[in-house]
């Protein structure tokens, strides 16, 4: 299964996974892309919630799982590109 996860709808991170992050669970990711004001080589964790809980596309193939970022934590910053 392909996960994504987004920031405002822009994916931040991509991988292929053989499970997906349930509600309460604590997540990390290394981000491959900027988005507001987040670097690439960002690190940052966020919650999954039952408020935002994953959100999955059986009609992808793969199927792609949707994990929300908001309200991550920036672990460690990325490093600004020109």
């Amino acid at each position: 299964m392909l996960m994504i996860v987004q920031l405002s709808g822009s994916a931040l991170f991509t991988a292929q996974v053989d499970c997906v992050p349930t509600a309460g669970s604590l997540v990390r990711v290394k981000t491959e892309s900027y988005k507001k004001g987040l670097y690439p080589g960002s690190v940052i964790e966020f919650a999954v919630t039952n408020a935002q809980p994953p959100e999955f596309d059986f009609a992808e193939t793969p199927p792609v799982a949707y994990l929300d970022a908001n309200g991550y934590r920036v672990i460690v910053e990325g490093t600004a590109t020109d």
